[in-house]
């Protein structure tokens, strides 16, 4: 009886490190995570196409903006802690893309019909864009507190931006994020791109030094 019961034991210890070590993440290596985030199976890009245009949105996690600024095969911890805390943990990071699907001309001279149109389209890009832009995290808003337009020089058939949008420290991300953009010039409305809650469970660790 008493051999039986060891042998259960140690059956159930062998069963929780299987369930154990299958609910973590792997550690990936720089290069590796950087493609693991930019994988639109894992959830992390998404993107809608409204008329000619296409509309994405990519979540950046802090550990995927210091792997992409360093780009090195391996990363100090020290480094990679220094440089997140820098980031701020109070802050979710995007880059949103608005692409011209049926041209070459980017979307600030596509469809404009006039010189002023395009001055138009290329100030609100510039600047006034960033009021229009924020996430829905349960009844929570998050507002678009950083913006940068990334000039393309109409050489590419879309416009692309970096974002940073307050969250807060201690507010943790544990419902679905609803990346919203209310377009003003375009004359497509209210564009919205749904990141489920679980995809950010589910994304693995930067392997560090």
């Amino acid at each position: 009886m008493k051999k039986n019961y060891k042998i259960v034991g140690y059956l159930l210890a062998v069963c929780c490190l299987i369930l154990g070590s299958c609910g973590d993440q792997p550690n990936l290596a720089p290069a590796n995570y950087v493609k693991w985030v930019r994988d639109a199976n894992n959830g992390l890009y998404q993107s809608k196409t409204i008329n000619e245009f296409e509309f994405s949105a990519q979540y950046k996690p802090l550990d995927f903006i210091v792997a992409q600024e360093e780009k090195k095969a391996t990363l100090e911890t020290a480094v990679v802690e220094h440089r997140k805390k820098e980031l701020g943990a109070d802050y979710i990071y995007y880059n949103f893309r608005i692409k011209n699907q049926e041209g070459s001309l980017s979307p600030v001279g596509s469809g404009a019909h006039s010189d002023q149109e395009y001055q138009q389209r290329l100030g609100y890009f510039t600047f006034d864009m960033q009021q229009d832009l924020y996430l829905l995290h349960g009844k929570d808003t998050f507002p678009c507190t950083m913006f940068q337009f990334v000039r393309s020089y109409d050489v590419a058939p879309y416009v692309e931006f970096a974002l940073g949008f307050k969250k807060g420290a201690e507010k943790k991300i544990n419902q679905d994020i609803t990346f919203v953009f209310e377009d003003r010039v375009l004359g497509i409305g209210t564009t919205k791109l749904l990141f489920e809650q679980h995809i950010f469970e589910d994304i693995p660790k930067l392997k560090t030094l």
